[in-house]
């Protein structure tokens, strides 16, 4: 019988710590852990915010750690984590993750190496709705997709071709190490 030697996967070797909840955050995680990397998702107490059967594709692969960010013993255990992390990714409301007591700009500051991903709902200038939590259904009722959409049926329709998440953010080009953030209602909007 002939062997078939397995190429690594490409990002093998690669430490993705996973602040993500409900959707977003989880998803781009789930590509990075499906591409070899290893990921640890970090759930507050009581488990994922968002208890649905996606939940296990979502984190399939995933080492799964519960810490509590507003304690300090669960911060100072998230810190650890992102120190050894290549990559961090979170989608909270703008600027949550920084008041928690883990700032982006800091990290990358100390370490010019680390990715950041951040994938916020809204944007931090949009007075309006940056406080506001996203989901999908948030989204395409703020950026226009429920009520410019022909067909619609009902008033929670959505045509699966047009889901804001993958669209939420794109690779800033530049000589930082970074991902810019871009937030998800902007990107269907554009």
């Amino acid at each position: 019988m002939t062997s078939i030697a397995r190429s690594p996967l490409p990002l093998s070797g690669v430490r993705v710590v996973d602040f993500g909840q409900y959707i977003a955050g989880p998803a781009v995680a789930m590509i990075l852990g499906d591409l070899g990397a290893t990921v640890v998702h970090v759930d507050p107490p009581g488990g994922p915010l968002w208890d649905n059967p996606a939940n296990a594709i979502l984190n399939r692969s995933k080492l799964i750690v519960t810490l509590d960010l507003k304690t300090e013993k669960g911060l100072d255990e998230a810190k650890a984590l992102v120190a050894e992390a290549d990559i961090v990714v979170e989608n909270f409301r703008p600027g949550v993750l920084a008041r928690l007591g883990i700032d982006f700009a800091a990290l990358r500051k100390a370490r010019p190496e680390l990715i950041t991903l951040s994938i916020p709902g809204f944007a931090s200038d949009d007075e309006l709705r940056r406080d506001w939590r996203a989901f999908e259904t948030v989204i395409a009722a703020s950026s226009g997709v429920f009520t410019d959409t022909p067909g619609r049926t009902s008033h929670y329709w959505l045509d699966e071709t047009v889901v804001a998440t993958p669209l939420a953010n794109e690779h800033k080009n530049s000589n930082e190490t970074k991902i810019a953030p871009r937030s998800t209602r902007v990107a269907v909007c554009v």
